[in-house]
Parts: structure tokens; sequence; C-alpha cells
């Protein structure tokens, strides 16, 4: 009863959390819309006006044919969403297809002396995503457009035509040299004001880990990226290597100053209880139970990779503070941590079990922070893997 009951408040969150917001990112998406269909499954959703709703907000994102096939066989009970999943299998190209094409596209239509590189990108956890970098003649910055979304929405049923379309508009308007200092990284000066850290599982970034700087902590590691919230695409984050270090002449130790720093000010903390987040994200569309666990939600205030919060000088003491009590904190995902009070959980190998459950069913390979959970105990002011 415990685990389903926690299952339950974790799915509502993410279905409110993100389907309401339509700056939301599609990786979001997806984790909320796999959350929603469990609740369907449940019988949690009854309201159809509210499903069609949630579902034309995000027809756009469904990228991956795990959560596809999920949303479709609870979708199909709509009659006048049938018609958008329906697809002809035959007339679909091949992945290594479907990137000819593209490049193909974009020789054409972009000037003379644009390079074109597809280049393999390690992301967290060790996921492997292929990046399309078009550089400009005389540029030295390219950014990446990572291809393997857009092949999804292109199963998905969009048209190729709108894609490269898509794709095109997106390297137009990434003209960094109009709108970005190239010389920025070459001066830690001005790269030390936009060090922040984040939090990442140890073991499964080991490969990752021998090429950047980074610093145990319990089973995890801080990692170092700059946080750049201007720039021409939005806000950017740049990974930082033992290479820049080298190049700086820098050390880890003052990495982690400038991030101990830096993180707090631009990613400010949030905590709020879980029925005060998704009372402000349901926007009073839906009929929400009360829950029966008090459990809160600790993220930053962009509410991307805020599980690095907990690091924060003081943040454990300040929530223990407001729960009044001891804390068990589930991993959510590397974006947030929720909290559950130690009086509201009569046994804590269910906690363990639903996290390990969640991750492998709700959450996106590059965003699973941890399988364990954690325990601050308010008398020691100790945070420690159960």
């Amino acid at each position: 009863m415990l685990k389903k009951g926690l299952k339950l408040a974790v799915c509502r969150f993410w279905l409110f959390f993100v389907c309401e917001q339509p700056d939301r990112g599609y990786r979001k998406k997806l984790r909320a819309y796999y959350a929603a269909a469990w609740l369907w499954n449940e019988g949690k959703i009854k309201n159809y006006k509210n499903l069609e709703k949630t579902l034309e907000n995000v027809k756009n994102f469904l990228y991956t044919k795990l959560v596809f096939h999920s949303i479709r066989r609870f979708a199909a009970s709509i009659p006048k969403r049938q018609k958008y999943y329906k697809r002809k299998e035959e007339q679909n190209m091949n992945y290594q297809e479907f990137v000819g094409s593209v490049t193909g596209f974009l020789r054409e239509a972009l000037p003379c002396g644009t390079e074109l590189n597809l280049i393999p990108l390690e992301k967290n956890n060790g996921v492997i995503l292929e990046g399309l970098t078009v550089r400009r003649e005389g540029e030295r910055v390219a950014p990446a457009i990572y291809l393997d979304s857009y092949y999804q929405e292109y199963l998905s049923g969009r048209s190729m035509r709108q894609i490269q379309e898509a794709i095109l508009e997106c390297c137009e308007d990434n003209c960094f040299s109009v709108h970005f200092d190239e010389n920025f990284f070459s001066d830690y000066r001005k790269v030390s004001p936009t060090v922040v850290y984040k939090l990442i599982n140890y073991e499964k970034n080991q490969e990752m880990l021998k090429r950047i700087p980074h610093i145990p902590f319990l089973n995890l590691a801080v990692v170092f990226y700059c946080y750049l919230p201007d720039t021409p695409v939005g806000s950017a984050t740049v990974l930082i290597h033992n290479s820049h270090m080298e190049y700086w002449k820098i050390t880890c130790s003052e990495l982690y100053r400038d991030a101990k720093c830096n993180t707090p000010r631009l990613l400010p903390a949030e905590l709020k209880s879980m029925s005060q987040v998704l009372s402000e994200l349901s926007d009073g569309s839906g009929a929400l139970q009360e829950e029966e666990i008090p459990m809160y939600v600790l993220t930053n205030s962009g509410k991307s990779l805020g599980a690095a919060c907990i690091l924060y000088e003081g943040i454990l003491k300040y929530c223990a503070g407001r729960i009044h009590s001891s804390y068990y904190l589930l991993p959510s995902s590397i974006h947030e941590m929720i909290l559950i009070p130690k009086g509201a959980v009569p046994d804590k190998r269910e906690l363990a079990e639903m996290v390990r459950d969640i991750n492998r069913t709700q959450v996106l390979n590059t965003e699973v922070l941890s399988d364990q959970i954690y325990f601050y105990s308010s008398e020691s002011g100790q945070l420690s893997v159960v």
C-alpha cells in the first residue's frame, strides 16, 4: 500500500509538473507521459477533456517508441486521437537513411563552405547520442544538433519536410559568431562566474569521469559545467573536462570553490510540498486527492539538474526545519529530490524498491541519478546512503 501510494503521488507530480507548462523540454514531457500512462491504467485519470487537452499539448513530443506505445494504449479510448497515431511502417526510413536525407538537404540549403560533421556525444550514464555540428566558414563555435530526437518525431508521424525545415531554422538561428564571444573560454576569469556543479551517478559514469574533474560524494559524483542562461538558443551548458583545467591552469579544488559560490546564486533552491506543487501546476484542472503520505520536492529555480541542491550549504538542515523531522531523500532524477519524513515511512525497503521501479519504468536513462535512497538525520546533521 505504501509503495503504491508513493508511486501514485510521484506519477501525479510528473503529470502536472510538466504537462501544464508548455516550455518544458521533450525529455521531461516523456517522463510525465509515462507517468500518465500508469495513472490511466490505474483508473486515476477519469476526465476525458483533461486527458485530451494534455495529449494535445505534447503531440509533437512523443519521441521514444516505449512512451509512444504506452500513450497509444490508453489514448485509444478517445476516437478523435486514433487517427494521429496511425502511420504506415513500410514508408518509414531507417535511421541511416534519415540522417542521409537531413544532411543532403542541409548541404543544399546552407551557404557554400558550411561544414557538417556527425559526431558521437557521450551523455549522462554512458548514453551515446549522435550530434550534427554545423560550422559556417570562419566560425570557431559549432553547436550540436541531436538527430535522435528528430528521428523519433519522424517515426511518430511528423513529415520529413517539416523536420528538415525545423533543423534548417535551428542552424540559421545558431549564428554564434554574432551573439557569442568565441574567446570566452580562453580566459578563466570570464568563465569562473558561470561555473556550477551537478550530481551524477558515480558507477554508471566511470568512463566519463576519467576525462572530467569530479569529487566523489556518497555513491554519486559532483561534476562541473558552465551555465550560460543567455545564448542565441536560450540557456546552454558546457561540461568542463580535464583538458579545460589544463588549459586554464587551475585545479579541481578551485572549480569546486567557484561552483560552491555560484550554484546557489544562479540556481537557488526551492522546497515545496508535493500538494503545493500539484496545486500550483494543475491550475484547478483534474480532481487531485490529498496525498496519503507527506512529500516535499527539492529542486532549483530552473527545475533542471536540481538534485545538486542537497550540496548547498545549510539546505539539508533548513529542510529538516521545514519538515520538523529527519527525512528520507528519494532521487527522483538528476533534476530533483523527493523528501519524505521519517515517521511517514514504516518500511524504508519499500522506498528503495519504489525508486528502482520508477527508474526503470518512468525515467529516461540519461536522467537516472541513483537506485538507492538517502537519509538525513536532524540530530547528527549527517546525510547517508540507506
